[in-house]
């Protein structure tokens, strides 16, 4: 199956699969074309534990080298989850020193 990104900006690119996708056209032209849809899309986010693949039995397993578009599916998540966490930091420090703030000291 082909690896499929889904970007939501800069900071947000993560391997997905699609699970549900639907258009309901709602409006069309004369000649029938439609000129107003409703798009559904329903996706699933892929951890990286999914790319990993191993052949053999028991203690002889060997590991699958990853194909490029997997490395990059992989990268793109372990750098959305950096990002997210050092975001979650961040917050966590600015609530922190709001807190000090507040204080009447």
């Amino acid at each position: 199956m082909p690896v499929t990104l889904f970007v939501w900006g800069p900071g947000r690119i993560v391997p997905v699969r699609v699970t549900s996708f639907s258009v309901d056209e709602q409006s069309f032209s004369p000649m029938l074309y439609p000129v107003r849809a409703s798009v559904s899309v329903g996706l699933t986010i892929l951890h990286p534990s999914v790319f990993q693949r191993t052949t053999g039995a028991g203690d002889a397993t060997t590991n699958i080298p990853l194909k490029p578009e997997e490395e990059l599916a992989v990268a793109a998540y372990k750098f959305t989850m950096v990002q997210k966490q050092v975001l979650a930091t961040a917050n966590l420090l600015n609530s922190v020193e709001s807190i000090i703030n507040m204080l009447p000291i």
